[in-house]
């Protein structure tokens, strides 16, 4: 749901890294789903090579202020309902789908690609925009400071690597 309400302005630039700025606006349909939710994630490398800027600056040529304004929000006040019940259709067009398989198993593919990449703990739940479970979710110490810099986190995303997946093809030229 969170990417599915962004705006084209929730993605800009923090000490010169390309981030998705996640923040909650419900005056415009944009909630998050815990305190923990607010937060920067760096912009993929592989997303940046793919286009997404060039997507971004078209949907403000075209007036968009939504990322994606074909979707629009459901009876239940989410973005993101038609999406998953689109990607369950597609699932079973393309013969993939199986328990347990849906549009929410990308944070559980994304969790796991950071565990796969070594990024550190406290790191992979500030991206994922997770607390820790259980009646001491948050220890004193965790609510002071400010907070991983944008190019630490950049470099955990950056770290992150599906084998075997191959979107070159998709690559726009510079």
């Amino acid at each position: 749901n969170e990417i599915c309400q962004m705006h084209t302005a929730d993605l800009h630039q923090v000490d010169g890294i390309w981030c998705f700025d996640f923040q909650a606006d419900p005056e415009d349909g944009k909630n998050l789903k815990t305190a923990g939710s607010q937060r920067l994630v760096p912009i993929h490398p592989t997303l940046m090579d793919i286009g997404l800027l060039a997507y971004v600056r078209e949907r403000n040529q075209a007036g968009d202020r939504r990322l994606f304004p074909e979707i629009t929000i459901d009876a239940f006040g989410l973005y993101s309902g038609r999406m998953s019940r689109w990607f369950a259709r597609f699932l079973e067009t393309c013969g993939a789908a199986s328990k347990g398989t849906c549009f929410h198993s990308f944070r559980h593919l994304f969790r796991d690609a950071l565990r796969e990449a070594g990024v550190e703990r406290e790191i992979a739940l500030r991206l994922g925009g997770w607390t820790e479970s259980g009646g001491n979710s948050h220890v004193v110490g965790d609510r002071y400071g400010q907070g991983f810099s944008p190019s630490r986190l950049y470099a955990a995303i950056a770290a992150i690597n599906f084998v075997g997946l191959d979107l070159s093809h998709l690559r726009v030229s510079s």
